[in-house]
């Protein structure tokens, strides 16, 4: 694989912000403020969600024409019924695929839940990314903050984009240390719930069953990783940022595991140690490490500066991609996006995006 990223405009510099170590109180107060400067997700699902300027852009890599995967191994569960049906139509869909970029929902538990999706020119069952949203924030959010619908469908994916439940919208996931912030939701299962979206998009004939992605950040990256670990669907590879070391890695079969992680995150201790006063979490480097043993790579691996901010963390003959992006930054943030209301400033010579889109390309065309 070719680990060289797509960075944005040099600096002349090293940049560093002060670490600001926020408690978990002043994180919900935070998001709270955050919440109500953002558009209410209620007013975007009439509006009927997705922008036709979330199509442009330069892709992160080349789409060959597809090939056809087998046929999805993993039902529905009985509490999913389908009902995929889009608010806006963008674009032309391909001749057996009755999806259209826009919003779409379905009922999972008794609940109707709705989610972004995002389609690619060419559509003839093509890769799939799953993007979940970190604590607080929602599908509307995480994509101002990411714009992984832009980057994932200009190099040929589609991209979908769910809400968390909650107030302020979360994942709920058992013994997660993010769950300080504020706890569970009641009756939740977001594992089940990320497998019931899975077997519903592909129900479509839409996406490759051998080609479906997870990413996310912080909480959303740890249901990335429950869902790889524990969930039923079947994953090509996960993209994680700020949140490789929320769970240890599990013993399961080879997945490609690509991880953008701030050296300096004031809130996921790159180092290890307490998570928000609680919880402790291992390192970064130890994870990424216990990752490559799972995927049979070589126990060393090659530490190479790669660009501005970032060094990269690979291994060698290894059953599948496990690679650790470091960038130098102390914030809790998305490297690329917008200024955040409560985590900060983000680097802008790199985009987690374009490092996450570009090695999901060439594990989907190789």
């Amino acid at each position: 694989m070719n680990h060289n990223p797509t960075t944005r405009s040099a600096s002349n510099g090293r940049h560093h912000r002060r670490r600001t170590r926020l408690t978990a109180a002043g994180i919900l107060s935070s998001l709270a403020l955050f919440g109500a400067a953002c558009a209410s997700d209620a007013s975007s699902d009439s509006a009927g969600g997705i922008s036709s300027d979330n199509t442009q852009d330069s892709a992160v890599g080349t789409q060959p024409t597809s090939t056809d995967g087998a046929a999805s191994e993993t039902p529905a569960p009985e509490s999913s019924t389908t009902s995929v049906l889009s608010t806006t139509s963008t674009s032309t869909p391909a001749p057996d695929c009755r999806l259209r970029t826009g919003r779409a929902s379905f009922e999972f538990s008794g609940e109707e839940r709705s989610y972004r999706i995002a389609l690619p020119d060419e559509r003839e069952r093509v890769p799939l990314v799953l993007a979940f949203h970190g604590f607080g924030y929602s599908a509307d959010a995480h994509e101002t903050q990411t714009a992984t619908e832009t980057v994932g469908t200009a190099a040929g994916f589609a991209v979908v984009t769910p809400d968390g439940l909650g107030t302020p919208k979360r994942w709920h996931l058992e013994g997660s240390p993010i769950m300080v912030l504020g706890g569970g939701v009641d009756g939740a299962d977001s594992i089940a719930f990320g497998d019931a979206l899975i077997a519903e998009l592909l129900a479509t004939g839409c996406f490759d069953d051998d080609r479906v992605f997870a990413t996310g950040f912080s909480n959303g990256g740890e249901l990335a990783i429950q869902m790889a670990c524990e969930g039923r669907s079947r994953l090509a590879g996960l993209g994680l940022v700020a949140s490789l070391n929320t769970r240890p890695a599990c013993d399961r079969d080879p997945i490609a595991v690509v991880s953008v992680s701030n050296v300096g995150d004031p809130n996921l201790p790159y180092e290890g140690g307490e998570l928000l006063g609680g919880p402790t979490v291992d390192s970064a480097r130890d994870t990424i490490a216990a990752w490559a043993a799972t995927n049979g790579c070589a126990a060393e691996p090659a530490v190479e500066p790669i660009a501005i901010l970032v060094t990269t963390v690979s291994f060698a003959g290894c059953d599948a991609d496990t690679l650790l992006h470091e960038i130098d930054w102390d914030a809790h943030v998305w490297a690329g996006a917008p200024d955040d209301p409560v985590w900060g400033a983000a680097p802008q010579d790199v985009s987690a995006t374009e490092l996450l889109l570009e090695a999901f390309t060439m594990l989907a065309w190789g």
